[in-house]
Order: structure tokens, then sequence, then C-alpha cells
């Protein structure tokens, strides 16, 4: 049976080839990119995401939009074929595990494009140095005016998101923030958007905020809105078909304050690191994946038809080994018959002479029973009783007992010569006659 399971999970498989669209296809081979120069450029195998929404807060005031807004957010990533991870209304131990998650589990692949988007309470705190240090706030966390000790457990400070940022080992970090804050992490420059070159794949940890520390996002997301609208093409500034983390933090800084009327303002920026800030994030638009797909559709076609030949040779050579299969059954089949038909009968009472593994004799009676092909046996040596069950095969009786397994060989004249205990035990039964 497992057997036959395979072959017809070849020829399934060999079905979904024939179906499988050439996007698809690609789509494994990784996410690629072609400049204006014309030039193909691989950047990453895939897209993930992590999106956070809290709008259920416990001490802070509750935000009933914030959630929802998420699962739009994660519901538009999978549309752009992103692996999302959705996590709505975490507490504070909830929300540092999906961090660290995303950091040692999805951040550990180094050619992989990872999105952070946090949707909630955002808060600020100055540092000795007059700095501002900005937090994002969990379900749990109490206000920081009214319980600083519990707010320092329970928030998570741009300290310890640019701690996350540094552990991710991906090619690609954009982190998205639905909320307001200052911190001295997005003191930066910000890079004007460029074509996208080689330097384009180089590693970057990129950040956009929703507003800065005076500031309030409203429960109705302006910054989600322009998100998306972004995402689609409005932040396209170069007209090259894709979206960069750069191209996205100018046009929310813009759309966002223009619609808010001046009330937030949008930070972006890369994090200070000469090592991480060379990169880009790019988002691939839908009509870069068809000029892609339409310059590696010949290869896909080639390989597409390399891997149908290959199945149609494996499905063959399966058909074959399979009728040889069936063909070996039968004949064991036609000899089980034979041998049932022409083997001595074993039922009855036998005596028994036996050796323990440690060398030790045993000596009782044996009774076999038979219920068609299976045959039902007890022993008792002393005191002891015991029960096993058996299948005959040829010449040869296997019986399952609580030690093991007993194989019996059946001489001719009806004596049964059995091993047990991997062979270091021996045991003969003998038709009492």
């Amino acid at each position: 049976m497992k057997y036959f399971n395979r072959y017809l999970f070849i020829g399934f498989l060999s079905l979904f080839f024939f179906s499988l669209p050439l996007d698809l296809l690609a789509t494994r081979r990784g996410i690629r990119v072609v400049s204006k120069q014309g030039q193909p450029l691989y950047l990453y195998k895939d897209y993930h995401a992590l999106v956070i929404g809290v709008s259920d807060y416990s001490q802070w005031p509750k935000l009933p939009n914030a959630a929802e807004d998420a699962q739009e957010v994660a519901a538009k990533l999978k549309e752009m074929g992103f692996t999302v991870r959705l996590v709505v209304d975490p507490n504070a131990r909830q929300l540092k595990m999906a961090l660290a998650n995303m950091s040692r589990k999805w951040g550990i692949e180094k050619n992989r494009a990872l999105v952070f988007y946090f949707a909630g309470h955002g808060d600020t705190t100055e540092l000795a140095d007059g700095r501002q240090l900005g937090y994002i706030i969990p379900r749990d966390c109490p206000l920081q005016h009214t319980n600083p000790i519990g707010f320092e457990e329970k928030a998570v400070s741009m300290q310890e998101m640019e701690m996350v940022a540094f552990k991710v080992k991906s090619k690609h970090l954009l982190m998205l923030f639905d909320s307001c804050f200052s911190g001295s992490l997005f003191t930066l420059t910000r890079a004007a958007p460029t074509e996208i070159t080689e330097k384009s794949a180089k590693p970057v940890r990129q950040f956009i905020t929703a507003g800065g520390a005076d500031e309030s996002v409203p429960d109705r997301s302006i910054f989600k809105v322009c998100l998306f609208r972004g995402l689609e093409g409005d932040a396209d500034y170069n007209r090259d078909k894709y979206v960069t983390g750069c191209e996205l933090g100018m046009y929310l800084q813009t759309e966002v304050v223009n619609y808010s009327r001046g009330a937030q303002h949008p930070q972006y920026g890369k994090i200070n690191n000469p090592h991480l800030d060379q990169g880009d994030f790019i988002f691939v638009s839908k009509a870069a994946k068809a000029e892609v797909l339409a310059d590696y559709s010949a290869d896909g076609k080639a390989q597409i038809a390399e891997e149908l030949e290959r199945l149609k040779c494996e499905r063959e050579r399966l058909e074959a080994e399979r009728k040889l299969l069936e063909e070996r059954r039968r004949l064991e089949a036609e000899r089980r018959a034979l041998s049932s038909s022409t083997s001595p009968g074993l039922e009855g009472e036998f005596y028994v002479d036996g050796t323990n593994p440690n060398g030790s004799k045993y000596h009782g009676k044996a009774f076999i029973e038979r219920n068609e092909n299976k045959y039902k046996i007890t022993w008792k040596i002393g005191r002891q009783t015991f029960y096993g069950s058996g299948t005959l095969s040829a010449n040869m009786l296997y019986v399952k007992w609580t030690g093991g397994l007993v194989a019996y060989t059946i001489t001719e004249n009806g004596i049964l010569k059995g091993i047990w205990a991997d062979g270091k035990g021996t045991e003969t039964l003998i038709p009492h006659r």
C-alpha cells in the first residue's frame, strides 16, 4: 500500500506541474527585479511579515480599530506574496515572544525580506542627556506617569527594537509603526529615492513611524490608508515599477502630513550603522512581476518540460515496479495457500523445553489453537502462564507475546524449534502424541 500511494503521488505531481502557473514556478526561484538598465538582480528567497495590532488596552485608552487595521495590513501583505504572522492584543510577554520568534526563527534566513508592523499606542521618555526614547505599548502595560517601574517592565523600547534589528540575519528589514513617539533610533539622514542597482541588495534596517512624540495617532488610521496607496504604486517616485523603503518613507511623510492637516509628521530613516544602511527594502509591484516573468518564461518552460520528462520516466519505472510487486504478491499468496494446506497440523498440546537468555533452563507445556490463519498459543511454565498469537509463513511460525517475538521453524516430524530474545533464548515444542 505504501508503494502504491507513492505511485499515485507521482502521478498527481505530474498533473500538478502541467497546471502550475508560470508565476508560481518563478516564485520558487526567489524574488528578482530588473533595473532600468535591464540588469537582472536577485533580491530575496521570500517575504515574511510580523503584524501586530493592539486595541483592547487594560489601562491605556482603547483603540477599537487598531486590531482591525492590523488584520487589513496582514491581508494586504499576503496578497503581495508575504508569509504573515498576525498577533492581536498581545500582552508584554506575548509581544516580546513574537519579536523573539521573528529574529530567531524567521530572521535566520539571510536571503529574506522581513516587515514588522505595529498598530497601537506609543510613548516617549526623556533620557538624562536630553535625548528622547520611544516605546511601543502592549495590552497590559501600565501608564508611565502612574507606574513608571511597571511601564519599564512591560513597554518595549526602541533600543530593544534596535537590538531585534541587529539579531535579524535577513538581508532587509523594514519596521512600520502606526504609533507616535520619538527616539534617537530615528535621528538619521533621509535618503532620497534612487534607481535600483546592485547596492539595493546590500543589508539594510529601515524604520517608519506614523508621528512624533507630541502627536497622537487617530483610531481611524490615516497612516494605514496612505501605506496601502503607496504600496499600490503611488510611492513609486522614479516609476521603475518598484516601491522602495526610502520611497515609501518619503511618500508617507508627505501624504500623512497632508491628510492629517499637519497633526501627524511621520519619521523615517535607516539604522545608524555602516553595515546595515547601504541597501533599500524593495516591494515588487504586479507590473514588475509580469516583466520579470516575461524575462524568465522561456527558462521556466524549459524547466517545466525537463521536470515533466523526468516525471514521465519515473512514472514508467514505477509502473513496471508496481506490476512486478503485484506478481510477487500473487506468487506469495499461492505459496502461502500451498504451505497452509500441506504443512503439518500445529493444533494441540506440546512439551516445552527451553533456555532463557541467561542460560537457565525451563520446561512446561504449550497449547496451540488455530482460528483460520491465526494461531493462539498458551504456555504454562511452572506456575506462570503466558499468551501469544502468531501467523504461519511457509515452514515458519512467528509468535508475538509480551516478551517480544518467537520465531519457530517447523520440522518434518512436527517439532517446532524456536529462538527468542534476539536469538539469546531458545525453545523447542514437541508434539504430545
